[in-house]
């Protein structure tokens, strides 16, 4: 019995690595994405990641592209308002073929 772990120690350790590789903005982002976007973009985009000078990487499905692009200002308004003025700065899109 002396080599078991507890479960909270095993979780601890599982948390730490995930928010040490990714910002904590950008896996609050990733769980409330629908309501960010609507549910029109929701199935056709998905985001990347996040680079340290807060630009946000979104893959989105070819044809939709240019309805994305014109809704960025607007994604990032409801984005800013969530997080904070500073949480995100751009986003960049990577298209989906």
């Amino acid at each position: 019995m002396k080599n078991f772990k507890k479960l909270d120690e095993i979780t601890f350790d599982i948390s730490k690595k995930i928010l040490k590789k990714y910002d904590s903005v950008f896996i609050k982002l990733n769980e409330e994405w629908l309501n960010i976007v609507g549910s029109e973009l929701y199935h056709k985009t998905n985001p990347v990641i996040m680079s340290k000078d807060k630009t946000l990487t979104v893959e989105v499905k070819s044809n939709y592209v240019l309805e994305f692009q014109y809704k960025i200002p607007e994604i990032i308004e409801n984005i800013q308002q969530r997080y904070g003025k500073k949480s995100l700065l751009n986003i960049r899109i990577t298209q989906l073929y």
